[in-house]
């Protein structure tokens, strides 16, 4: 029998944490049981096979107790906290999962464990002296499983020493982890990643599903993907599309948005749909849409575009030719951004729009708004380019949820599960009428029917 070990109890604030010795074994044995948590992984800080080796030699010489892995209970997590909360519910969930731990620090060290003991990584050679004096000599690096079964004892029976939250709501989570990064300062986009919320899952997911688009906005620089950069930029285009020049881009607007409202699914909605737009433009035109005369203005360029298309939707316009928007797109671009005749004055400050464009704040995205509007309507808009949509065949937002629940969660037209994290995703599933509009079918919640994109394009093409 082992001894139980020793657990010493800190308190911050709202937060419990015990801490104890694990043996690896024990931590082997726990892994399919422990989340690790993507809210809490800095991608670009993802280990490489010398990195989890070098990190493993550190736990043979007796160093494994001076960097901490950092776990959430969620039982005990869960218990702390009222059972009509949202913050019991956080913790429910992942139980229901078929979690008992959550990561979060931590992540690199224990994949560099796991995958060692299960002989995907080679330990390096060296000579090791254990705690207990036993000698280890590798005349070449050597897979932990080709090691004789006395060795392999030795080594699973080394200690880390765990840190467990086991009291204080879902939101302790990020306060621990910041607080733990604060010797690697995380950006801004790496601390509201670790926020749970709709927002945070929807960049995540948008990082992955428009990579190339991204590629294309940050140059393909690694630590533009690395350090969450490209969040930020996704972020810009929904932020700029949502509050359509109405709120200023400061940080405190910004970390606002960081909130499972239920009044923000609509606007998760319109992510996917402003994303998958820009991505379309940035196929036709490459980085050329995110220039003017040469010169890269990628940041006023997306949040321009993001203006624009709030304007096309609310005004129920449909572009007829992709190719044909780009290159005016490009060619106003340029013309403005020229313009140094054309200027507005904010108090006591006159700006050209290259200048406007290098402000954040409401006065100055009024000017551009209205610099686009005009532009639009003046040197783009006719029969030909644009279409003008009857509004009465749009459907509610909210209807999504509605027709989920009646569907049970499944296409009625492929039979398709639909995950409820994707209800609002209109990229992937769309609302659509029963009976056709073209024949008479009414707008209306029981003649729309949440089905699978690609289905109701076939269905378009009939």
């Amino acid at each position: 029998m082992h001894e139980q070990p020793q657990k010493k109890v800190y308190f911050a604030m709202k937060i419990k944490i015990e801490t104890e010795d694990w043996t690896l074994e024990t931590l082997n044995e726990n892994f399919s049981k422990i989340q690790l948590d993507p809210s809490f992984q800095v991608p670009g800080v993802r280990w490489n096979d010398s990195q989890m080796s070098a990190y493993f030699a550190n736990i043979l010489k007796g160093f494994g107790k001076l960097s901490k892995i950092t776990l959430a209970d969620l039982e005990r997590m869960r218990g702390s906290n009222d059972k009509e909360s949202e913050h019991y519910e956080y913790f429910n969930s992942r139980i229901k999962e078929g979690w008992d731990f959550s990561s979060v620090d931590g992540n690199n060290r224990t994949n560099a464990i796991i995958k060692i003991l299960g002989g995907e990584v080679p330990i390096p050679k060296g000579e090791y002296i254990l705690p207990d004096g036993y000698c280890l000599t590798l005349k070449k690096k050597t897979l932990f499983t080709d090691f004789p079964s006395q060795d392999q004892l030795k080594i699973k029976s080394l200690s880390l020493e765990i840190s467990k939250l086991v009291s204080g709501d879902k939101d302790s989570l990020r306060e621990v982890f910041v607080n733990i990064n604060k010797g690697s300062p995380l950006n801004e986009w790496e601390k509201n990643n670790a926020i749970d919320c709709v927002v945070s899952e929807t960049l995540r997911k948008g990082r992955e599903k428009f990579r190339s688009m991204l590629e294309t906005i940050g140059g393909k620089k690694e630590e533009f993907f690395d350090r969450r950069k490209a969040d930020g930029e996704l972020f810009r285009i929904w932020f700029m599309e949502r509050h359509n020049g109405e709120q200023s881009w400061s940080a405190s607007s910004r970390i606002a948005e960081y909130d499972n409202d239920s009044e923000l699914s609509p606007f998760i909605t319109k992510a996917n749909t402003v994303w998958s737009w820009i991505d379309e433009l940035i196929k036709i035109g490459g980085d050329r849409i995110l220039k003017a005369n040469g010169t890269s203005v990628t940041a006023a360029a997306l949040g321009d575009l993001a203006m624009l298309h709030r304007y096309i939707s609310d005004e129920n316009y449909k572009l007829n030719d992709l190719h044909g928007f780009v290159d005016w797109w490009c060619d106003r671009q340029n013309r403005r951004y020229k313009d140094t005749d054309t200027t507005w004055t904010f108090s006591s400050d006159v700006r050209n729009y290259a200048d406007t464009c290098r402000a954040m704040s409401v006065d100055h995205f009024h000017v551009r708004k209205e610099c686009l509007h005009t532009d639009f309507e003046l040197t783009y808009r006719n029969e030909t380019n644009v279409t003008k949509l009857d509004s009465k065949r749009n459907f509610k937002p909210s209807w999504r949820y509605t027709k989920w629940e009646e569907q049970n969660g499944e296409c009625p037209v492929t039979s398709k599960k639909i995950p409820q994290t994707e209800i609002n995703d209109g990229t992937i599933w769309q609302l659509d009428h029963i009976t056709p509009y073209s024949k008479g079918g009414p707008t209306s919640v029981d003649n729309c029917q949440l089905i699978c994109a690609e289905a109701n394009r076939e269905k378009s093409n009939k």
